[in-house]
């Protein structure tokens, strides 16, 4: 009983001393933790429960990690993540002829339909 315990409470330090901290960079929208709100420079341990109400809203972190939102009531190591969005990417290819101004066929609209039925319609009086 005693080494199973010795061996639990042996987990619970390296686990401690082991889990990855985080510092927020930048802040867009409102996101707190349980005891407060998240401001720019806090350290957040990998084990906090965050919640960010807004679909828009993030938190960057360090080593340009994000929490993008909703997140509500997860720990911070189940929903960091990378950047969705990679700036300065170039199109290496496309299946649009550089001539074409436009992209897609024109689409039939309830208004373009009236005026085209407006010229067949023979009116007799």
């Amino acid at each position: 009983m005693k080494k199973l315990l010795t061996t639990i409470a042996l987990l619970l330090v390296f686990g401690i001393a082991f889990a990855e901290k985080y510092t927020v960079v930048q802040i867009q929208g409102k996101a707190h933790l349980k005891d407060g709100a998240i401001v720019t420079g806090q350290e957040l341990d990998s084990e906090a429960i965050i919640t960010i109400k807004g679909l828009r809203d993030y938190v960057k972190l360090n080593d340009n990690k994000f929490i993008y939102g909703p997140v509500t009531n997860k720990k911070v190591a189940d929903v960091v993540s990378g950047p969705k969005l990679k700036k300065g990417k170039i199109v290496s290819a496309s299946a649009v002829a550089p001539d074409v101004k436009e992209s897609r066929p024109g689409v039939s609209t309830a208004a373009s339909r009236a005026s085209d039925a407006k010229e067949d319609l023979d009116w007799e009086e």
